[in-house]
């Protein structure tokens, strides 16, 4: 499933838009037999990463959000005991050169039965640079202006 420059994946489940604890429309996924988390892969990659989770309100699940760079590092993890009752709960982590994110919960009787929605990223964005020809180009077009008001005064 692919958003606003987010990739969404499951590994053995399919994921699916449905209603969320709350009435919203997110994400969703269920895999009974063992813990199997949403990836969002983001293209240009993102500073920060927030995600609100939310569990069926059948068990106690131990949410979490973990995020990584380009070459698979562990940047951060956030996680939080959550939900019992039908209610979602917000996670954010921030850093340099994020280039995935992968959220969901571990444990609870039924592995992974969690929703997930409003996932927003700040994107990463590089400073560009002015190259010293553009300041070089600069200089000189203001020299050759004061040449020639220079030369017209004098006529």
């Amino acid at each position: 499933y692919t958003t606003q420059g987010v990739t969404f994946s499951k590994g053995s489940a399919n994921i699916s838009t449905d209603r969320t604890p709350t009435g919203s429309r997110g994400l969703s996924g269920t895999s009974f037999s063992s813990d199997d988390p949403f990836k969002a892969v983001i293209a240009g990659g993102a500073k920060s990463v927030s995600v609100d989770l939310g569990d069926n309100g059948q068990d106690l699940d131990n949410i979490f959000l973990s995020v990584y760079d380009i070459a698979n590092n562990l940047l951060g993890t956030k996680s939080l005991n959550c939900c019992t009752s039908k209610s979602m709960v917000t996670l954010s982590l921030a850093f340099d050169d994020i280039s995935y994110a992968i959220f969901g919960t571990i444990g609870g009787f039924y592995k992974n039965s969690v929703y997930a929605d409003n996932f927003t990223y700040t994107p990463s964005v590089s400073e560009v640079p002015v190259p010293a020809a553009a300041w070089l180009f600069a200089s000189g077009l203001m020299g050759f202006t004061a040449m020639r008001r220079r030369s017209n005064l004098k006529k």
